[in-house]
Order: structure tokens, then C-alpha cells, then sequence
């Protein structure tokens, strides 16, 4: 099936990952030196560190399929230099200057854990004249932070997230939900964080057991799940009508 098949990927990912140390220095100098801002398509060579999460968890499973994808492409620092072109981190502006993604974290993630600390954002609002309570409304009311804990519960503040993507939390249920999603559970919704949403759904559902297959037994409930009628009368996101 599709999610034993993904699964099965990722035990590949180090491998991949090692196959390109042997030569990675010399392709991030390459790599270094083709990332320059580009006023005209409104991007901006940025240090990962430097742009700010607007949420505190991430799914791993997901950040080292990304991973893999990018070491291969690593392997030829013009693809991935075209290939960070096109998919660009969008950020606002916030207090202080400071840019928070709405967007995009699994992509940071990956790219901080194969030593490439430097990706393009895009900038898609200004709100640097708000204050910091004002900012933090003017985001939630554009599904552009998630501040729910790891039970889906409203409680943390901006201040709560990490710095950086470094800090993210691994949500094992995160992971589980973009596995399902590949399987053809639900499909991608333009909803801000519908993951995390499918995420807490499965979280109070189904208990993922130790290693692989507790993955694969999770996974394969919630496909059950995920077409059940419950799924719909919640009106999931990425559900055909």
C-alpha cells in the first residue's frame, strides 16, 4: 500500500543524506554563492535562523522525506538554488522588524538539518506598525499563527514558540496526518494548519505504538478514519463534499 511504501522511503532518507557528505562542503560554497537577493521577483536570501515560526511543533516524518528531496538536489546546487526559487518561504513583518513564516516550516527544518542555513522568503504583509497584542490578533485572524498545544487546545502565546525552526517540536500525530494525506486520505486544503487539525483528530482516536509498525498500524487506521462519517460531520479539511 502507499503508506507502507512511504514508510519504507524514509528508512532511505539517512543513506541519501550520507551518500552527499562526502561532497557537501564544496556543495554549499556553490550553493552559497548562488543565493542572492532578487528585487525583482521580491525575494530575499534570508538565514533560516533569523525568520521566526508561528508554530511550536513540526511532523519529522515529513521533515526527512523533505530531506531527501533536498539532498539529491544538493547534488546539483543550481536545481536547488532554482528549486528554493520557487517555493519561498513567505513572512510578515512584525514588531521590531522581525519576520515570522506562515509558511513553509518543514521546508526550514530540513534545510537546518542538512547544514544549509540559508533560504529565500517573500515578503507578504507589513505589519511592523502593529503592536505586539495587535500583531498577534492580526495574525490569528488571518490563519497565520497556530498557538494550540498539543492537545488542540488554545493556550500558548507568541512568546511560547521557539526562535527559530530549530526549536520545533516533533508531533508524532502531525507526522501521521501528512502520512495519511500522501496515502489519499484527505487531500491538501488551502485551510491555515488543516494538518494539525487532522493531527488532534487522530490524537484522541488512535494510539501510534513503538517504531515502525506502530506507525504503520496508526496509519492504517486512520485511513479508516479519515473516510469515516465522523470525519465528514466534523468537516475535516481536504474531504470531497
Amino acid at each position: 500500500m502507499i503508506y507502507l511504501l512511504l514508510i519504507v522511503t524514509l528508512r532511505m532518507t539517512s543513506l541519501s543524506a550520507a551518500d552527499s557528505c562526502a561532497n557537501t562542503e564544496t556543495y554549499l560554497r556553490v550553493l552559497r554563492n548562488l543565493l542572492r537577493n532578487d528585487p525583482s521577483q521580491g525575494l530575499v536570501a534570508t538565514k533560516i535562523a533569523a525568520i521566526r515560526p508561528t508554530q511550536g511543533r513540526h511532523g519529522q516524518y515529513e521533515v526527512e522525506l523533505k530531506k531527501k528531496e533536498l539532498a539529491a538536489l544538493l547534488k546539483d546546487p543550481a536545481k536547488l538554488d532554482e528549486y528554493l526559487r520557487n517555493n519561498p518561504v513567505p513572512t510578515v513583518i512584525g514588531p521590531d522588524g522581525i519576520r515570522y513564516a506562515t509558511d513553509k516550516h518543514h521546508l526550514m527544518r530540513a534545510l537546518h538539518e542538512l547544514g544549509i542555513d540559508t533560504c529565500y522568503q517573500r515578503v507578504v504583509a507589513d505589519l511592523s506598525s502593529l503592536d505586539q497584542a495587535s500583531f498577534v490578533s492580526e495574525l490569528q485572524a488571518r490563519g497565520w499563527i497556530y498557538l494550540h498545544d498539543d492537545t488542540g487546545k488554545l493556550t500558548q502565546t507568541i512568546g511560547d514558540l521557539p526562535q527559530s525552526v530549530a526549536g520545533l517540536r516533533d508531533d508524532p500525530y502531525r507526522s501521521l496526518a501528512y502520512l495519511v494525506k500522501k496515502a489519499g486520505g484527505f487531500k491538501k486544503s488551502k485551510e491555515p494548519f488543516s494538518e494539525f487539525k487532522w493531527a488532534n483528530f487522530f490524537r484522541a482516536r488512535i494510539m501510534i505504538g513503538p517504531g515502525e509498525q506502530g506507525l504503520q498500524d496508526a496509519v492504517a487506521e486512520a485511513m479508516r478514519l479519515a473516510q469515516s462519517d465522523e470525519a465528514r460531520n466534523l468537516g475535516l479539511p481536504g474531504l470531497a463534499p
